[in-house]
């Protein structure tokens, strides 16, 4: 039920985002990047639809480190701007600054959007410029991970069983594939906010390199499925699974159980069995030990059903 919350409340999360929030970015760095430069007539307004570049002093600085660090300068000049300017990291000015030094801050309705000295610039936390490719890649980051749960969803409540026994295959290869995507939206938004690209290409470049992506998971799937060494390896470890279940410590069954198989009796424990082939149907929970080969079933009591296990040693009848 968590998973399938979660899965909703992220879809219809990273709708709005795309939906309201991101014409919104849009709309306001396509205004900064066509406002025009005011003119000395509207200087006393402080909220202004133009650029503006105003003179301040830079009178302390402060670079945070550690999870939730901030990063600001305090300036002093003109009343309206004087104040402390917030940055989202150090580079590339802020940490070239120090008290004293003259910096240049261009001002866009009424915020401190850039400041410029030492021959760089800087955007402050009150720039538009990228957010449009932020909130694009997190929306896609958010979907993804909200389009797995409501598949792992899914998987719990038409296939609980499956579920109980451990992460189905399509299942894994499904999370494999929503953490490639994710991976892969996080880089696209790194990479363009560092070359200042239009948001518009966030998607195509998420397409392409979510198509090794797409190949990865596929190959993993039917690998899991079909490729004898996996299923080789899924074998030992269902071998490994049934010793740990009936003896967890000493790799081998307790003197009365021991006395039992000897006077020819058995022992049957619940535990779970994994894989495909037709001993581990959905179903077959019981694991049965004799003096004959393992073997498992649907019921405990039921004889005719019991299908041996494949394997030659099972470890468990060492003393």
């Amino acid at each position: 039920m968590f998973a399938l919350l979660a899965g909703v409340a992220a879809v219809a999360g990273a709708s709005l985002l795309l939906a309201l929030l991101l014409p919104h970015t849009l709309a306001r760095e396509g205004a900064l990047e066509h406002a025009s430069v005011c003119s000395a007539e509207t200087t006393g307004v402080t909220i202004e639809d133009c650029v503006r570049t105003v003179g301040l002093t830079v009178d302390r600085v402060h670079i945070g480190s550690g999870k939730g660090a901030e990063y600001w300068i305090e300036v002093s000049g003109p009343k309206p701007w004087a104040g402390r300017v917030h940055f989202d990291g150090a580079d590339p000015l802020l940490e070239r600054l120090a008290a004293g030094d003259a910096v240049e801050a261009m001002v866009w309705r009424g915020d401190i959007v850039s400041v410029r000295g030492h021959g760089v610039g800087q955007d402050s936390v009150a720039s538009p410029r990228g957010q449009p490719v932020y909130v694009t890649g997190f929306a896609i980051i958010i979907f993804v991970v909200g389009a797995w749960a409501l598949y792992a969803a899914w998987w719990w409540l038409r296939r609980p069983d499956d579920c109980r026994r451990g992460l189905p295959d399509l299942l894994t290869a499904a999370g494999v594939l929503a953490l490639g995507l994710a991976m892969d939206a996080l880089v696209v938004v790194l990479l363009l906010d560092h070359l200042e690209a239009p948001a518009w290409l966030v998607a195509p470049l998420w397409a392409l390199l979510a198509l090794p992506v797409f190949w990865y998971a596929c190959r993993h799937a039917y690998r899991r499925r079909h490729d004898p060494k996996w299923s080789r390896a899924r074998h030992a470890r269902i071998d490994d699974l049934l010793e740990r279940v009936v003896a967890p410590r000493q790799r081998r069954l307790d003197l009365a159980a021991q006395r039992a198989i000897e006077t020819g009796g058995e022992v049957v424990s619940e535990g779970v069995v994994w894989g495909e082939q037709p001993y581990c149907h959905d179903g077959f929970a019981y694991l049965v030990l004799s003096k004959g080969r393992a073997a498992v079933t649907p019921h405990r009591t039921d004889i005719e059903q019991r299908v041996p296990l494949p394997v030659e040693r099972l470890g468990l009848l060492q003393g």
